[in-house]
């Protein structure tokens, strides 16, 4: 079980991922799209890969953004939720909220030092590296290798639906290294959908699936949103 949650952690954080709000998304899973689509005043026909590229051309350098992500697993009648909130400032300062199940933690990198919060104090600790390893465009460059992505449009915003079922996407997606590990499993199943706004910029994302290992089923849920994209006021620690 707890290797399995291990894995599952990883396939449902996009940073570790991306969604919008949790009722607008169900229909984007279920829709697969298809693999190009002419916009009005394109002169070609749209791609997923090309909505990609020209998403890491215009925010590739991109470093501020605020990340809300709600995760939910399954397993028979074992159920674990997390919500995290990671805010990344221009200036490579970075604060981590975390509510497990109730359990509610918050990590800052600021100025080079890393501190969590213990009962209102706050102490020093090993740093995580989130500032200077996830900036928003570290994050959409993540995927520009992502293969067979079906393409939607819906009023000014873009849809991809990815199959993480496909051995090149989890490469892609994870790694190679965790990719091998998450082979391991004997059955996953899953979507990976990303929103953009028309102008290219990477809002929302919706991961979904299942993992199988002997008798075990996990179903996994996570929906992130990017708020305040390149406008992040500089990070403080707590006085």
């Amino acid at each position: 079980m707890k290797k399995l949650l291990f894995y599952c952690l990883f396939i449902v954080l996009f940073l570790s991922g991306c969604g919008s709000d949790n009722n607008d998304t169900s229909e984007e899973t279920e829709s697969t799209g298809s693999e190009s689509i002419q916009v009005e005043g394109e002169k070609e026909e749209l791609t997923g890969q090309l909505v990609i590229d020209r998403s890491i051309e215009k925010y590739g350098n991109v470093h501020s953004y605020v990340l809300k992500t709600n995760i939910d697993m399954l397993e028979d009648d074992k159920a674990f939720t997390m919500k995290t909130i990671t805010t990344i400032d221009g200036s490579e300062n970075a604060k981590f909220e975390a509510d497990i199940d109730g359990n509610v933690s918050t990590y800052y990198e600021v100025d080079d030092k890393a501190f969590t919060v213990e009962n209102g104090e706050l102490k020093e600790t090993d740093a995580l590296n989130i500032a200077s390893n996830a900036s928003y465009g570290d994050i959409i460059k993540i995927t520009e290798d992502l293969k067979g992505g079906k393409i939607k449009q819906e009023d000014d915003q873009f849809t991809l639906t990815f199959d993480l079922a496909n051995e090149e996407n989890q490469e892609a997606y994870f790694g190679s290294n965790l990719a091998q590990s998450v082979g391991e499993f004997e059955e996953l199943e899953g979507t990976l959908v990303l929103t953009y706004s028309k102008e290219y910029l990477l809002t929302n994302a919706k991961v979904e699936g299942t993992a199988k290992s002997g008798e075990q089923t996990i179903g996994f849920e996570a929906t992130s949103n990017f708020q305040n994209v390149d406008s992040v006021e500089t990070i403080e620690l707590p006085e």
